[in-house]
């Protein structure tokens, strides 16, 4: 026979217990997580159960001071002392605390109540340091000031015997303080003797100087105080220079147009007569000197034509020609000769007549102008009368 039997199921193994949907805790608030059990054979979940996490302590950050009151050199200073949590910022603690009063600043120390040194009598002063930041007196001390040296003044002389060229002289030299006066130092001084003070230089025996010799004097100084004579010294005057006169001409021989002519321009020194320059100078040509102009081959002019001539200027000194033009004379004017009739056409008593009148030119009989006159009607001129139509008389 055969039957199947049922082996129930074995129970599960639980493995290790994880922590699943974890939600961290703070300072501020508690944290969770579900404690979780899977079987380590099948994975199937055996158990779950929330578990809480207690909250986490504050985290102190570093104390800060507020509400600060500064100390000075007169009063305390307070602040507050804080600590704060780094996580949540919630104050943990606040704590007044106070600020010890600050240590006067010494300013510089000044000088009051002084009283100025001389060099008769020590001088004072007090020494005061304040507090730089309040002005409260720190600290006074009176100091001495030494008495002053004698300030010497420029030295003077007094008691001055001058010197001269003759003899020495003598001073005493004094120096005195220039604030109190007192009388520091007193030296005789020895004067030297001057030097010979030399006055301007004289002449004398002169003996002058001409063009034609050297001249000669002696210089002579004197002391200008005590009158030594102090050098003589013979000079030499330089033969001086000839003194040109007025430039004279010599051998002249005067220009004309037709030559240049010459002279000599000399210079004489007008003290000695001697001869100081001699030079031949040229006297340029002279400039012709025109004459009237003449006319020359004159053609004279027609009523027909122009005539011409030639305008011709010669020199008046040397009879040279000195131009020659061809002049142009106008052509005369027509001489009108007497009017003569021409085509006459003779009047008569039943009509009027005509004729030219013609001007000629005497010269050249060229026709000058022409104008046709009228001649009147000439009168009837009667005959002897005849008898017509007679109708003879009769007794009756």
């Amino acid at each position: 026979s055969r039957e199947t039997k049922t082996i129930d199921k074995i129970a599960h193994t639980p493995a290790e217990v994880v922590r699943e949907n974890e939600v961290p805790a703070s300072c501020k608030a508690e944290g969770t997580y579900e404690e979780v059990v899977y079987c380590s054979g099948c994975d199937e979940e055996i158990s779950r159960e929330t578990k809480t996490i207690e909250k986490l302590a504050h985290t102190p950050a570093e104390a800060v001071r507020e509400n600060e009151v500064p100390a000075s050199c007169k009063a305390e200073g307070t602040y507050e002392e804080v600590v704060y949590c780094s996580e949540c910022e919630e104050e943990l603690s606040r704590e007044t605390r106070t600020i010890e009063k600050l240590a006067h600043t010494p300013a510089d120390a000044v000088k009051e109540n002084e009283v100025t040194a001389t060099c008769k009598a020590e001088g004072t002063y007090d020494e005061v340091v304040y507090c730089s930041e309040c002005g409260e007196e720190l600290s006074r001390e009176t100091k001495t000031i030494d008495k002053i040296a004698h300030i010497p003044a420029e030295s003077v002389r007094e008691n001055e015997l001058p010197a001269s060229c003759e003899k020495e002289g003598a001073y005493e030299e004094v120096v005195y303080c220039s604030e109190c006066g007192d009388e520091l130092i007193r030296e005789t001084k020895t004067i030297e003797k001057l030097a010979h003070i030399p006055a301007e230089a004289v002449k004398e025996n002169e003996v002058s100087a001409s063009c034609k010799e050297e001249g000669a004097y002696e210089e002579v100084v004197y002391c200008s105080e005590c009158g030594e004579e102090l050098s003589r010294v013979t000079k030499t005057i330089d033969k001086i220079a000839h003194t040109p006169a007025e430039v004279v001409r010599e051998n002249e021989l005067p220009a004309s147009c037709k030559a240049e002519g010459t002279y000599e321009e000399v210079v004489y020194c007008s003290e000695c007569g001697e001869e100081l320059h001699r030079e031949t100078k040229a006297i340029e040509k002279l400039a012709h000197t025109p004459a009237e102009a003449v006319r020359e081959n004159e053609v004279p002019a027609s009523c027909k034509e122009e005539g011409t001539y030639e305008e011709v200027i010669y020199c008046s000194e040397c009879g040279e020609e000195l131009s020659r033009e061809t002049k142009a004379i106008e052509k005369l004017a027509h001489t009108p000769a007497e009017a003569v009739r021409e085509n006459e056409v003779p009047a008569t008593c039943k009509a009027e007549g005509t004729y030219d009148e013609v001007i000629y030119c005497s010269e050249c009989e060229e026709e000058l102008s022409r104008e046709t006159k009228t001649i009147g009607k000439l009168v009837h001129i009667p005959a002897e009368a005849v008898r017509e139509n007679e109708v003879p008389a009769s007794c009756k």
